[in-house]
C-alpha cells in the first residue's frame, strides 16, 4: 500500500476507515491551539470535507499535495498533507512449483541462483506444505487457498470436491486476464478449470529426458510472443526423478534440484523485470517418500520475487495458502472470501 505522510513525521500506511486511530494525531494538528473549538472556525465546506475525512476515509481518493491554513487561532498552524495516488495493482505474475524441493537441497545443492534469490527477494526457508504433504493436495492448496480438509483432495487421486471454493486461475479469468499452465506431471492439470487458461502445455516426464527444461522453454516461448498475465510451471523431475528414484537429498535429487532451479534462473532472467516471480516448492521428501507430518516433507522454501518484495527480506511466517491471495493482491482480482491464506509482507 503507498504510504501516507504528515509534515509531523506522523506515517499512516493504510488511511482507510477502520485504521481511524491513526490520523487522529494529524486532527490534533488542524486544532492545535483552539481546541475541540477550532472546527467551528473553519469555513462550513472544509468542515465538512474534515469530517468526512474522518468518517469515510476519503483522502486515498485525492493525488495532489494541498496546503490548508486554518484560521483555529491567533498564529494559525499550516498543514501539508501529501499522498501517493493509490496503486491500482495489475502486475504480471508467474508461479514455478519445483516439486519436492527441500530448503537445505536448495542451499545445499550448490546453484549460484538460491544465494542470488535470497539477496533479491522476500522469502523464507521455513515455509509451510500441507498435510498430507503430497503433491496434488498441495498443489490444490496453492490454487485454492485452503487446506486439503476443506477441499477435499488427500491423495493423488482428482475427486470433485463437495465443497467447491473458487481458486486463483478462475478469479484471473472472471477479471479478463490471460492465464498459461506448463507441466509434466498429467494430474496437476486438476488444479484448474480447462477454461481458465488459454495455453497449456504438457510433457510426460516419464517418456521425456530433460522435461523441465523443455517446459521452460515452451513457457519463454509464448512470453516472448504473448505476455500472458499469469502462468504457472509446474517442474516434477525433482521429485520423481531425484527424490523417488534416487532418495531425497542424493546426488542425483541434488542434480536434478540444480536442474530446476537452472530452469527458474532462465525465466527470472529473461522475464523478471516484466514479472513478479514466485518459486516455490510444493512438499519436501525423506528416503524415497513423502506424505509424513514431519519436518523434512512439511518444510518449503518460498521466494518472492519483483518490484513490489523487498529485497533480502526473510519472512517470519508463509506457506502455500499465502500463494492464492498474494497472486490475486499482484493482479489486482479479488480475493474470495473462503481463502485461508494471507497476502506475503510487501512494500
Amino acid at each position: 500500500m503507498p504510504e501516507h505522510r504528515l509534515c509531523s513525521g506522523f506515517t499512516d500506511k493504510y488511511l482507510i476507515p477502520h485504521h481511524l486511530p491513526y490520523a487522529l494525531p494529524a486532527i490534533r494538528l488542524c486544532i492545535q491551539g483552539g481546541g475541540a473549538d477550532g472546527f467551528r472556525h473553519l469555513p462550513g465546506r472544509w468542515n465538512q470535507f474534515l469530517f468526512l475525512w474522518l468518517l469515510a476515509g476519503v483522502p486515498h481518493l485525492f493525488r495532489y499535495v494541498f496546503i490548508l491554513g486554518f484560521p483555529v487561532c491567533p498564529g494559525c498552524y499550516f498543514i501539508i498533507y501529501s499522498t501517493k495516488k493509490e496503486i491500482n495493482m495489475n502486475e504480471k505474475v508467474i508461479l514455478i512449483s519445483i516439486d519436492g524441493m527441500r530448503p537445505d537441497g536448495a542451499v545445499g545443492c550448490g546453484h549460484p541462483f538460491v544465494q542470488e534469490l535470497m539477496e533479491k527477494s522476500t522469502y523464507t526457508l521455513q515455509g509451510g506444505s500441507v498435510l498430507p504433504p503430497v503433491t496434488l493436495p498441495c498443489h490444490t492448496s496453492m490454487f485454492y487457498g485452503v487446506p486439503p480438509e476443506r477441499h477435499g483432495i488427500l491423495t493423488n487421486t482428482y475427486t470433485p470436491p463437495v465443497r467447491p471454493v473458487k481458486g486463483i486461475a478462475e478469479q484471473l479469468a472472471a477479471s479478463g486476464k490471460v492465464c498459461a499452465a506448463f507441466h509434466n506431471w498429467e494430474p496437476i492439470r486438476h488444479i484448474w478449470q480447462s477454461e481458465t487458461m488459454k495455453y497449456t502445455g504438457y510433457i510426460n516426464a516419464y517418456q521425456e529426458d530433460n522435461s523441465d527444461s523443455l517446459l521452460t522453454g515452451m513457457l519463454l516461448s509464448l512470453i516472448s510472443r504473448k505476455q500472458p498475465d499469469f502462468l504457472f510451471l509446474h517442474l516434477v523431475e525433482t521429485d520423481e526423478k531425484g527424490g523417488h528414484d534416487h532418495g531425497w537429498m542424493s546426488p542425483e535429487y541434488l542434480g536434478q534440484l540444480g536442474n530446476a532451479l537452472s530452469c527458474a534462473q532462465r525465466i527470472y532472467q529473461a522475464a523478471g523485470n516484466d514479472y513478479h516471480i514466485i518459486i516455490t516448492a510444493d512438499h519436501g521428501g525423506h528416503d524415497r517418500s513423502h506424505g509424513d507430518n514431519c519436518p523434512e516433507d512439511m518444510t518449503i522454501p518460498m521466494f518472492f520475487c519483483g518490484r513490489y518484495f523487498q529485497h533480502g527480506r526473510k519472512l517470519e511466517h508463509a506457506c502455500l495458502l499465502d500463494l492464492a491471495p498474494t497472486i490475486a493482491w499482484l493482479t489486482g482480482v479479488a480475493a474470495v472470501r473462503e481463502w485461508e491464506g494471507h497476502i506475503i509482507p510487501h512494500l
